[in-house]
């Protein structure tokens, strides 16, 4: 039921996969009941319990994924205290709590999220005298350590973690010729061309994110085949054209973004994680292609906006969720709307789009997830909650986030408030 159950889950079929993980879990289940002392019946339950929580997870559901996942750690924990000295034991509890982590990050829980990071990287660091194979997999404890320390908002400390990730990969002897190697290359490297320009450093984020898109296309070009090697290309491509804008070189960004668009509408093409695909890649491309609009009819464009929107209305009605990160690329599609329906006379409609971004958080956590807090000021200005804008623009003032988007934020604040004090760009010490 187990391998049913993958084989329908990589067709896209996750109802169908989720029935045989079920029934798998009731099989599991009953032996655990049986022999509940039994180490090879707690592993066999608990592997039905990660595919449970794994295709909730990938459906959106984040309280079963949630639940199934913490199961799945007891499960984990439970093993080791059978035998202390099973390796293999011992790394479950480091994939339930890269599992769990996952979920808690999604749902903008950072600190919780980062205690079970740090607690696979500590498992994982144990280990890997005994298992030197291991480098992979800590090197992505580092990384995740690295997302969760960026959504507490600490950039600095986030760009170490990536950079000794990085350090941990080059080490590897393996790494020109290893693929997993090559792919969280990739990854290290886009992810700290995001940091950087986080941090207002473009010229060092452009180096990073071209790193990124020529490791990502090595992999692709070694298995054309691999559409999730694809989907990564597509992502990081975007990184570099946003990237690009940002430092003045729009003709590179455009050259950058229309040839993605082709490897992209493969990906549409393609049943599957239509989550991953249509929602957060698709919302990254329209985004961007927003700020080229001039490159075709407006018009057009504000249609094509206004159907990814609804879609992913149909998605929320359907009982699933977008995470935090989701939430964002979704919003800036609906800022983009607005701003596109302002400049067709029609500025009702913009205000009920941009009204229905800045509701998209209001259960949000956004203390420290500054990208975050400057689109919504953003939105906020349009929606004419200017003393609302200025208090969260405030805000990110006193923090390290210097993004392109700050900027371009305190400009709009200071011409829409003008009359008030400027806003400065610098932080305050």
């Amino acid at each position: 039921m187990h391998l049913i159950g993958e084989m329908r889950d990589r067709r896209g079929k996750f109802n169908e996969a989720l029935s045989a993980f079920k029934s798998a879990q009731d099989t599991t289940l009953e032996l655990l009941t049986r022999t509940p002392n039994d180490g090879q019946r707690v592993f066999d339950h608990a592997q039905s319990v990660y595919w449970v929580g794994y295709i909730a997870w990938r459906q959106g559901q984040a309280n079963a994924a949630e639940q199934a996942f913490r199961r799945y750690r007891e499960l984990a924990e439970r093993l080791t205290q059978i035998d202390a000295t099973n390796v293999d034991w011992q790394l479950e509890t480091t994939y339930a709590n890269q599992n769990l982590g996952v979920v808690q990050l999604e749902n903008s829980r950072a600190a919780e999220a980062l205690a079970s990071f740090n607690d696979m990287k500590v498992v994982l660091t144990r280990l890997l005298p005994v298992k030197p194979e291991l480098v992979f997999e800590l090197a992505e404890a580092y990384g995740w350590v690295a997302k969760s320390l960026e959504a507490k908002g600490d950039y600095r400390a986030a760009i170490d973690a990536q950079q000794l990730r990085l350090k941990l990969l080059l080490s590897t002897l393996e790494s020109n010729k290893n693929l997993q190697a090559q792919h969280q290359l990739a990854n290290a490297n886009s992810e700290l061309a995001r940091l950087f320009s986080d941090l207002g450093e473009i010229a060092t984020a452009e180096e990073f994110a071209h790193k990124a898109v020529q490791l990502s296309k090595f992999l692709v070009a070694s298995d054309s085949a691999n559409m999730f090697w694809l989907s990564e290309l597509c992502f990081h491509s975007f990184t570099l054209s946003e990237i690009e804008l940002a430092n003045g070189k729009r003709d590179y960004a455009e050259k950058t973004f229309f040839a993605t668009l082709v490897h992209l509408k493969q990906l549409l093409r393609v049943d599957g994680p239509a989550l991953i695909w249509q929602i957060k890649l698709k919302g990254r491309s329209l985004a961007l292609e927003a700020q080229f609009s001039k490159l075709r009819n407006q018009r057009e464009m504000a249609k094509e906006l206004e159907s990814y929107i609804g879609s992913v209305a149909d998605f929320e009605a359907s009982g699933k969720y977008l995470t935090a990160e989701q939430r964002e690329i979704v919003a800036t599609v609906e800022l983009e709307l607005g701003d596109l329906l302002q400049r067709l006379g029609n500025p009702i409609a913009a205000q009920g789009v941009w009204r229905l971004a800045i509701s998209r958080f209001e259960r949000t956590n956004t203390v420290t997830n500054y990208p975050l807090l400057t689109l919504l000021a953003r939105l906020n200005l349009r929606a004419r909650e200017i003393a609302r804008a200025r208090v969260i623009t405030k805000a990110i003032q006193a923090s390290d986030y210097r993004h392109p988007a700050y900027a371009t934020l305190v400009k709009e604040i200071n011409l829409v408030a003008g009359q008030g004090q400027p806003v400065d760009t610098k932080r305050r010490v």
